[in-house]
């Protein structure tokens, strides 16, 4: 066993070592991007169920809605299958999509009038603090921050969402859930200097002629606009009928492909500069998209040689308590967000943050020593942080031990009469035992974790020599388990994040025992092999995602 861990921590090393390696040159120039939502028709009886579910989806604020007139193509086939790419690239390319969503920047009416109201407001609401300073400095007035919204129209995007495999099912107790899978085609607008140049070409203005208004509309027209696919991510989620079924399923798989689609867009990362320390703070927050616990990775900027620019990671942050910033800068009041560190080394004022979305889930593969079983898997869900480093985690643990049929021989039979385990434990015996709690996560310092935590669960017996009459119905199941509670602290060092090592201490109470589970931990404990209150330690290597 200390060979396995020996080397899953070195296979964690280098894993981290050769992504070290990859030189990154991260830049504070994220701008908001806007998006459009088309909702894939199958030509079956769930059509309207999707869209329904998918319009009443809350978007959030980290994006800005083209509206544009295409909101559902049809795309034929079984609902049992996912369309395919292809066929989504070809629906794409028959719609104009790139024209309606420039008409949308520039609010194109009927007779070809536009304006650029929409685009300097979303300009403006673009803008930082940082932002309004440089304009005032330049005497240019505030006002100049609208022609910045030229530059946010090649950051539209459109968001293809096909829902496929939607089926239902029914458990013992006769309660339906229903499956489904989310399937997210996103491309981006091909927009050009060339492209800006024919459509200011073709502005209508009040005082042009007839002749001229349908000179520039049909010129107007003639523009092509293209989308270039960008990225593809599917998802599959279930809900219970009774917590909204296959709706509350198409809403959930919207935010997990959502969170997928972030980390393949890079555009759609959040880059900012830390502003102040103790905490640290950076002037982001709601208007981006920013949650509680959301990852970022800290990166200080140098220059080689020959002066040219690259940046060094120093360390991952996670967002504690959320500035609402929506709003328009003014300077100097924007809110901040606060951070905690959780990795490397010191962040100071002036270190670009890249969003770096993980998670937030751990796993860990501990060897115990005392306790239930030996062998263990455990999966920590972290649910929040403050600004101190105090963290709530949900917390699954699986273990696994086993008494082979010659150990219990050994050990047991010396006191037993002869032949009384024949067909009983000649085979063996395993324990699977499984356990929920909560963990209550404190930092002294980034490097190393406290957690107190408690778990209550089952520990279930299997014994592979079972007689022939021993069928598995409910009522054996329940006497060949038994309920417990575990109370304890492990303590996780930082390796080279997201690789950490732990050591745990606990103990262990039975809580109650079924009668064929007892008649089993009763013997095997004439030899010290059964279970009972005890008091453990365990160590492992734990990786976060």
């Amino acid at each position: 066993m200390k060979k396995l861990f020996t080397s899953l921590a070195l296979c964690g090393c280098l894993v981290v070592s050769a992504q070290e390696k990859v030189r990154e040159n991260v830049q504070d120039d994220y701008k908001r991007n806007s998006l459009s939502i088309i909702v894939v028709d199958r030509g079956d009886n769930y059509d309207d169920t999707v869209f329904e579910a998918v319009r009443s989806i809350n978007l959030g604020d980290k994006f800005d809605l083209n509206l544009i007139p295409t909101n559902r193509i049809t795309i034929s086939g079984n609902r049992a299958n996912t369309v395919g790419g292809i066929e989504v690239g070809k629906a794409v390319n028959a719609s104009d999509l790139g024209k309606e969503i420039l008409s949308y920047w520039f609010d194109r009416q009927a007779d070809g009038t536009m304006n650029a109201k929409r685009l300097e407001q979303r300009g403006n609401y673009n803008a930082d603090d940082q932002d309004v300073l440089n304009a005032r400095a330049a005497k240019v007035g505030p006002e100049s921050l609208g022609d910045v919204g030229y530059a946010l129209i090649n950051g539209s995007y459109v968001m293809i969402l096909d829902y496929s495999g939607i089926t239902s099912s029914k458990n013992d107790k006769q309660e339906v859930s229903w499956s489904v899978t989310t399937n997210a085609y996103v491309y981006q607008i091909d927009y050009s200097e060339d492209i800006e140049a024919q459509v200011i070409e073709a502005w209508v203005y009040e005082d042009d002629t007839p002749e001229a208004i349908a000179r520039k509309n049909e010129a107007y027209d003639k523009i092509l606009v293209g989308m270039s696919p960008k990225a593809t991510v599917s998802y599959t989620t279930s809900a219970k009928e009774a917590d909204g079924g296959v709706r509350a399923a198409i809403v959930e798989g919207y935010g997990e492909t959502l969170l997928r689609l972030e980390n393949q867009i890079p555009a759609w990362n959040v880059t900012t500069a830390i502003a102040k320390r103790n905490p640290l703070r950076a002037k982001i927050g709601t208007k981006e998209g920013v949650k509680n616990r959301m990852r970022f990775r800290a990166y200080l900027v140098k220059g080689d040689k020959n002066g040219n620019p690259y940046t060094v990671p120093k360390g991952y942050i996670r967002a504690t308590t959320v500035a609402d910033n929506r709003g328009m800068a003014t300077g100097q009041s924007t809110k901040f967000t606060e951070f905690y560190q959780i990795s490397g080394g010191k962040i100071d004022e002036g270190m670009t943050i890249k969003q770096k979305n993980d998670l937030g889930m751990g796993v860990s593969l501990g060897y115990k020593v005392g306790g239930l079983a030996p062998y263990n898997l455990t999966v920590d869900y972290l649910a929040s942080i403050n600004t101190k480093g105090f963290s709530h985690y949900g917390l699954l643990n699986v273990g696994y031990d086993m008494f082979s049929g010659s150990k219990i021989g050994d050990k047991v039979g010396q006191y037993l009469p002869a032949g009384s385990l024949t067909g009983l434990t000649d085979g063996g015996i395993s324990y699977i035992n499984f356990g929920i709690g909560y963990g209550f996560g404190i930092r002294p310092i980034r490097h190393v974790e406290l957690m107190p935590f408690i778990m209550g669960g089952g520990d279930y017996m299997m014994n592979h020599n079972d007689l022939p009459d021993d069928e598995e119905t409910e009522d054996s199941f329940s006497k060949k388990i038994a309920w417990y509670g575990n109370a304890g602290l492990r303590v996780n060092f930082n390796v080279k994040y997201p690789l950490q090592l732990f050591i745990q201490a606990d103990y262990t109470l039975l809580i109650e025992e079924g009668s064929y589970y007892k008649a089993f931990n009763d013997l095997l404990k004439v030899g010290d092999l059964g279970h009972k209150n005890s008091f453990g330690i365990m160590a492992g290597v734990k990786w976060t995602f």
